[in-house]
């Protein structure tokens, strides 16, 4: 569904934008952020691993480090996709404290969303009879059974 919804989101724009610019431009802009996004991306991810590879132990610098590769991974991704709103959205996710606040929410509604599946996969429906029948189970081996080779009843 978000898949299907992106591509026409972009064929409308593409197609806004073409009564506007001519098309070599627009396919000139898509590989330049393209090539321009890619390059920034990768210093950022190399720079977000580099420093993950110094925090040690801590918790906090680590997860915030890698958050930060994780999204400007994304960035890059999402700059390579020809297209003006996922370019958009991969330029905002170069700047730091714009990625971080992006990604709190997306983590949050991926989180929710799991929580929702989660609690519907496992719910479940009981009778409304409340009746607790209880009682003992002892095994006693068979007297006739000297082998011992019958299971136990």
């Amino acid at each position: 569904m978000l898949l299907t919804s992106v591509v026409f989101i972009e064929i409308f724009l593409f197609i806004q934008a073409n009564s506007y610019i001519n098309v070599l431009v627009i396919f000139a802009l898509t590989v330049c952020t393209a090539l321009i996004g890619l390059s920034l991306a990768k210093k950022q991810i190399i720079s977000a691993f580099s420093n993950l590879k110094h925090t040690g132990n801590t918790q906090g610098p680590f997860f915030n480090h890698m958050v930060d590769g994780i999204g400007a991974l994304g960035a890059g991704f999402l700059l390579l996709l020809p297209g003006f709103c996922t370019d958009l959205i991969g330029v905002l996710l170069l700047v730091p404290p714009l990625r971080r606040i992006l990604l709190s929410f997306g983590f949050q509604y991926f989180l929710e969303g799991a929580h929702a599946y989660h609690s519907q996969k496992n719910q479940t429906f009981s009778e409304t009879d409340d009746t607790i029948i209880e009682g003992e189970f002892k095994s006693t081996p068979d007297p006739e059974d000297i082998d011992k080779t019958k299971p136990l009843t």
